[in-house]
C-alpha cells in the first residue's frame, strides 16, 4: 500500500477547495507576504475564485507559521446569514483526505485486533468480494481496498441510505472486467490501480465488523482523541458552538457562490449528518451493516490545524 508522509499529506490538502499554500520556514516569505498572496489566491469582488483559503506549518507540535484569506459563510444571498471569516482554525470537509484518516485507522486497528490489512475478505464480508475473472490467488483484501487495487470502479452511487445494507452495492458489475480501449482485463486484484470510493465504504464496514463499534466512534477512538483533533466525520462528535462556525462548501455557478455542502441549516444542528429514510434512529444503527454512512470516502470535518496534526501522526 502507498505510504502517506507528512509531505504528501500537505500537499495533498493544496488540492481541496479551502487551498493550502506553501511556506518555507527557513527562506520563506514573510508573514505579511503570505497574507498577500494568500488574498490574491481568494481574489475579490467579480473575479473571487475562492470563498476561503489558508496554510498551517506545525513543528513539534506547535504553529510555527499560518494564514488564512477569505470566508466560512455568507456568500450565497440566500442563507440570509452575515459573512464569517474563515480561519485556520474553521472545521470543513476536507474531501479526500479524509481517507489518509481511514488508512490510518486502519493500520491502529490492525495493531490492537487480530485485524490483518492482508486477510481474503471473501470469508468475512458476506457478499461476493471476489473478481469474476480472478477466482484464485488475487483475493480482495483491506491493504487493496484502501490503496484503490481492488478493481473496484464506482458505481453512480457509491452510498447507500440506512437503514440500507452496503451489500446490496456488492455485485459482479462493481469490478471492472475490461482494459482501457477495450479487450479483457488481464490485471487482477493488486495489480490493477483505480481510484473508486466505493472501496472505503466497504473497507469502514470491516473496520465496524472486525471492532464492533460504529465507524464514527472508531475513528473518534483510534485517531481523533489520540491526535487530540477537533474534529469527525459528517460532524460526529464536534462541539456545536465549534460547528456553528465551520465553512460551508459553496460551488460558483453563473458568476454566483451557491450552497453545495454545510449551509447553515446543518451548521446549527447537532448530532452526526447521515443519509437516512426519514424517521430512521441512528441508535438502532448495527456496525458492519453500512460503512458509508459516515462518508469515509471524504465526510471528515477538520481544520487546517488538525490537518496538519493528523499529518504529524502519520509515519513517515
Amino acid at each position: 500500500m502507498t505510504q502517506f508522509t507528512r509531505r504528501n499529506l500537505l500537499a495533498l490538502a493544496g488540492a481541496t477547495s479551502l487551498s493550502a499554500c506553501t511556506f518555507n520556514t527557513a527562506r520563506g516569505p514573510s508573514r505579511a507576504t503570505a497574507d498577500v498572496a494568500l488574498r490574491t489566491l481568494v481574489g475579490e469582488g467579480d473575479r473571487r475564485a475562492l470563498a476561503g483559503a489558508g496554510f498551517v506549518v506545525m513543528r513539534n507540535g506547535e504553529v510555527i507559521a499560518s494564514s488564512s484569506a477569505g470566508d466560512a459563510g455568507g456568500l450565497d444571498p440566500t442563507e440570509g446569514a452575515p459573512k464569517r471569516p474563515f480561519t485556520i482554525n474553521t472545521p470543513f470537509r476536507a474531501a479526500s483526505i479524509s481517507k489518509l484518516a481511514v488508512a490510518l485507522m486502519a493500520h491502529r486497528l490492525a495493531e490492537q485486533t487480530h485485524l490483518s490489512l492482508d486477510d481474503d475478505l471473501l470469508v468475512a464480508f458476506p457478499a461476493p468480494l471476489r473478481h469474476p475473472d480472478f477466482e484464485a490467488g488475487h483475493p480482495i483484501t483491506l491493504r487493496r481496498l484502501l490503496s484503490h487495487t481492488s478493481t473496484f470502479q464506482d458505481p453512480e452511487q457509491y452510498w447507500i441510505p440506512a437503514p440500507g445494507n452496503i451489500r446490496s452495492l456488492i455485485h459482479d458489475g462493481l469490478y471492472r472486467r475490461t482494459a482501457p480501449g477495450g479487450g479483457p482485463q488481464t490485471l487482477g486484484p493488486g495489480d490493477w490501480f483505480e481510484y473508486a470510493n466505493i472501496n472505503y465504504g466497504v473497507a469502514a464496514t470491516i473496520m465496524e465488523m472486525s471492532s464492533g463499534s460504529r465507524f464514527d466512534v472508531l475513528a473518534r477512538d483510534l485517531v481523533i482523541l489520540p491526535l487530540r483533533l477537533e474534529a469527525g466525520f459528517n460532524w460526529s462528535g464536534v462541539w456545536p458552538d465549534l460547528r456553528r462556525q465551520g465553512a460551508t462548501l459553496y460551488r460558483k455557478i453563473n458568476g454566483a457562490w451557491a450552497v453545495q455542502v454545510d449551509g447553515p441549516d446543518v451548521l446549527a444542528r447537532t448530532g452526526p449528518e447521515v443519509l437516512s429514510e426519514p424517521g430512521y434512529d441512528l441508535g438502532t444503527y448495527r456496525p458492519g451493516t453500512n460503512g458509508t454512512l459516515f462518508s469515509p470516502q471524504g465526510g471528515l470535518r477538520a481544520s487546517l490545524v488538525d490537518l496538519a496534526k493528523l499529518a504529524a501522526g502519520l509515519k513517515a
